[in-house]
């Protein structure tokens, strides 16, 4: 919820089409949880900050529902236009990825 409230601030509602607090909002611990753990199969895109790699997966995985890609990827869009929000918006990306490789290990090292 964090992500979508500083983009709506940073952005302005006024100059966003759709609603990303609601967005997020709607979305199920699982289609978060879902999201993060693409993310995190998909890691190098994040590494390497790959906005054309990071829309490609969401265009391509048959998974992901397609009104969610798109609105993803609007959101995308919409901070890659603003240089001063693209190392914020890594970090949160890298901070999802991080969540799952995390709940990975705990679930291997837990007796």
């Amino acid at each position: 919820m964090n992500l979508a409230v500083w983009v709506t601030n940073t952005i302005g509602k006024e100059n966003i089409n759709m609603d990303i607090e609601q967005f997020v909002n709607r979305r199920s611990e699982v289609e978060i949880t879902f999201f993060a753990d693409i993310l995190s199969t998909n890691s190098v895109k994040v590494i390497h900050r790959d906005w054309v790699g990071l829309v490609g997966i969401l265009e391509s995985d048959a998974t992901i529902p397609r009104d969610v890609a798109v609105s993803f990827i609007t959101i995308l869009q919409l901070v890659r236009q603003k240089e001063e929000m693209h190392d914020k918006f890594w970090r949160y990306m890298e901070l999802f990825r991080d969540v799952v490789e995390r709940g990975r290990d705990e679930i291997f090292l837990t007796p």
